[in-house]
């Protein structure tokens, strides 16, 4: 089941022991995640559908299910 962006932070948040949010912001993380994206299709084209464009995720997608 793919996860949330919500969830994604929170894990990632948890791996980093940064569960307050306080070293790093939601933007900051959300930039990674889109950066992590993008060199995933570099290195691994056949994990996305061709021709598909990427998803671009920005603060205001947090909080939607």
């Amino acid at each position: 089941m793919p996860k949330s962006i919500d969830q994604a932070l929170v894990d990632a948040r948890l791996i980093l022991q940064d569960r307050d949010g306080e070293r790093y912001t939601d933007a900051d993380l959300i930039s990674d995640l889109n950066s992590a994206i993008s060199m995933t299709k570099m290195l691994r084209p056949d994990a996305f559908v061709l021709g598909e464009a990427l998803p671009e995720f920005v603060v205001g997608d947090l909080g939607q299910a």
